[in-house]
């Protein structure tokens, strides 16, 4: 009896499955079936990418092997879709998209800047179709979304698609608050409930599930940060109070943020049944058995860790971008204490910001909270402008130059391959406390040691 061996050869859309004796060359079996490999053309592979020789005899291959023609003068062509897309820079609708959010930013700061001035009738309509407009939109585009499209379709028009119903979401609620009981921290608040409630309600209706996951997400951080500016509200702060609060807040909520994203039932860590002996309390109910995870599963999880993460992380850094001219800017030096806990709020931040995004290693992650330490250092350097005139100019380019040259060095070195585990440890060290003392100068910033006086006396 003879050995033999069964192969399967693709051919572009046709296979061919043939059996041939152990002793068979690979080129005389292809030749039977009529395919013909034209030499500096046509090349046969495994499912490894492995080029394979066709002088070699069928012995040399397993029982099963799957083999594949690929013609090497074959390009693949652009389908008409992305090539317009491509020629155009951006599609029609992504333009649309930021146009829309452009619109929505605008109408936000003449809102904010502007709700004084009014009349009482165009405010009033105006809130109640910019709320729907917002709703309309926000909706529309969420329900549209799909799983099963491309990143690459959704990766340009997703941020502007978000960002014009939340813009108009915020405007709606702050055009609705009254000129007579108009104040800043009111505003941001009602803006920052409207925001909330929109991000709740496109969470409830999108047809995707990381859409799902960050609306969720984003609605969860709106509503903890309009907490804050509730609480700032309650006890007579002004909006510097609340800014400098939510910027001190930005680096505790990042470095508590990986903690917060995995959504596993506690079965799956441990076999409560067969391993808690007693209970800790009399009416402790056991948690149920974990199921078996498969390879579905998995990836649903990360994608919704995935889409939490990058969304509460991006509206974290962007508040604290936006919080950062407001609580920095003017500098109290009258108050000496509110004065230094400025300084050591924008030192403390923009450090925590600069060394937490060394841990990441998604691009977004990494450059997002880096900017966000940008704003935070150029609106200290443009309010100890303002404050010191001639010389608080001079002080502040002496201190960029000294930055400047110290990135420089260190750009150098990295570039070079320096790395040193000392450094590394030194950096976590520094970052761990700016992260615990960036709230606590947050809140003498705010000026909360005079209210606590105010309140003993």
């Amino acid at each position: 009896m003879t050995e033999r061996r069964r192969l399967a050869i693709v051919d572009g859309a046709r296979v061919h499955e043939i059996v041939v004796p152990v002793g068979t060359l690979l080129e005389t079996a292809l030749d039977g079936i009529g395919l013909r490999l034209q030499p500096g053309r046509h090349v046969l592979v495994e499912r490894t990418g492995r080029e394979v020789a066709t002088d070699q005899p069928a012995w040399r291959f397993d029982d099963g092997t799957l083999l594949s023609v690929v013609d090497l003068h074959d390009r693949p062509q652009p389908s008409t879709r992305s090539s317009t897309a491509s020629g155009a820079g951006f599609p029609t609708e992504t333009v649309a998209w930021w146009i829309l959010g452009a619109v929505g930013v605008l109408v936000s700061a003449l809102v904010l800047g502007g709700a004084e001035s009014l009349p009482a009738g165009f405010r009033i309509g105006g809130a109640v179709g910019l709320g729907l407009a917002a709703l309309i939109v926000g909706i529309t585009w969420s329900v549209r979304t799909r799983d099963d499209q491309a990143p690459s379709a959704t990766a340009t028009a997703a941020p502007a698609a978000a960002l014009g119903p939340v813009a108009l979401a915020f405007a709606a609620g702050a055009a609705a608050i009254p000129p007579t009981a108009h104040s800043i921290p009111l505003v941001v608040l009602a803006g920052l409930a409207a925001t909330a409630v929109l991000a709740a309600v496109i969470a409830l209706v999108a047809g995707s599930e990381a859409v799902r996951d960050s609306a969720g997400a984003a609605a969860v951080v709106l509503l903890i940060l309009g907490a804050i500016w509730a609480l700032a509200l309650l006890l007579g702060m002004p909006a510097q109070g609340a800014a400098a609060i939510s910027l001190g807040a930005a680096p505790v909520a990042l470095r508590a943020l990986p903690t917060m994203l995995l959504d596993v039932p506690p079965g799956m860590f441990i076999d409560y049944q067969r391993y808690q002996s007693t209970r800790w309390a009399v009416r402790e109910r056991v948690p149920e058995p974990g199921e078996a995870v498969t390879l579905t599963g998995a990836r649903r999880i990360a994608g919704q860790s995935t889409a939490r993460l990058q969304t509460a992380t991006v509206l974290i850094a962007g508040i604290a971008a936006v919080s950062a001219p407001v609580a920095l800017i003017p500098l109290q030096p009258v108050d000496p204490l509110r004065y230094w806990g400025q300084l050591v709020l924008a030192a403390t931040v923009a450090l925590a910001l600069l060394l937490s995004a060394r841990r990441s290693s998604v691009r977004l992650l990494r450059w997002v909270p880096r900017a966000a330490a940008g704003v935070v250092v150029l609106s200290v350097v443009v309010a100890a402008t303002l404050a010191s005139g001639a010389l608080g100019l001079s002080v502040a380019a002496a201190g960029l130059l000294v930055i400047g040259i110290a990135t420089a060095a260190v750009l150098v070195a990295v570039g070079r391959g320096a790395s040193s585990l000392f450094w590394s440890r030194l950096a976590d060290l520094v970052e761990a406390l700016c992260v615990v003392f960036a709230l606590p100068a947050g809140l003498v910033a705010a000026g909360v040691i005079d209210l606590m006086r105010g309140v003993m006396a």
